[in-house]
C-alpha cells in the first residue's frame, strides 16, 4: 500500500492537475479519501468503495434523514448508492 497526498496552494493549473491526478488513481485502483480528495467523481468513488459506498450510504441515511450534516461536495458523490439502498 502506498499514500501519495499531493498539496498545493491553488496555484494555476492546480484544478486540472487534480482531475488528471484523480483519474490516474482510479485507473490504478486507488481509493480516495473522499473528505480530502476534490475533483472526485460518483464514478470514481463507486468504483473505488462499491458496496462499502452503500453502507455508508444507508449509515448516513439512518442518521441524517434531512440531510442536514451535508455540504455542497457530497451529495453527488452519495447520489448513486442512496438510490441503490432504498
Amino acid at each position: 500500500m502506498i499514500t501519495i497526498d499531493p498539496v498545493s496552494t491553488a496555484n494555476a493549473g492546480w484544478s486540472e492537475f487534480l482531475g488528471a491526478y484523480n483519474q490516474f488513481s482510479s485507473d490504478r485502483g486507488g481509493v480516495p479519501l473522499m473528505n480530502q480528495t476534490l475533483g472526485l467523481t460518483r464514478a470514481m468513488v463507486q468504483k473505488a468503495l462499491g458496496d462499502r459506498l452503500r453502507a455508508f450510504a444507508q449509515a448516513r441515511q439512518s442518521f441524517d434523514p434531512g440531510g442536514r450534516l451535508l455540504n455542497e461536495y457530497f451529495p453527488d458523490l452519495l447520489a448513486a448508492a442512496e438510490t441503490a439502498s432504498t
